[in-house]
């Protein structure tokens, strides 16, 4: 269970170079980054579940909504997840 440097080293290089040609031309790139970094989540939902109840797992979107932002930068240079817990039903309905 380990994420490889060069993840980091691709986000870096987004953080320089936060336009859409760029991306497009390593587009291919990012979407094998994006997978290892699924795996990892994965893997860590499973290693997680032995301690407690995880219901799912979300990789969050690297593209940004500029629509009102006065941060115009279109894609983030970093990465995030979230682990949802399930919660137990105490009363039927």
């Amino acid at each position: 269970m380990i994420i490889s440097n060069k993840i980091f080293g691709f986000l870096k290089k987004l953080k320089a170079n936060n336009k859409r040609e760029w991306f497009s031309k390593n587009k291919s790139t990012f979407k094998l980054y994006e997978a290892d970094i699924k795996n990892f989540g994965e893997e860590l939902k499973i290693r997680l579940n032995k301690c407690d109840s995880i219901d799912r797992f979300k990789l969050f979107r690297i593209y940004r909504d500029v629509r009102f932002s006065k941060n115009k930068l279109l894609f983030l240079f970093f990465t995030y997840t979230k682990f949802s817990i399930l919660i137990p039903k105490l009363f039927s309905l």
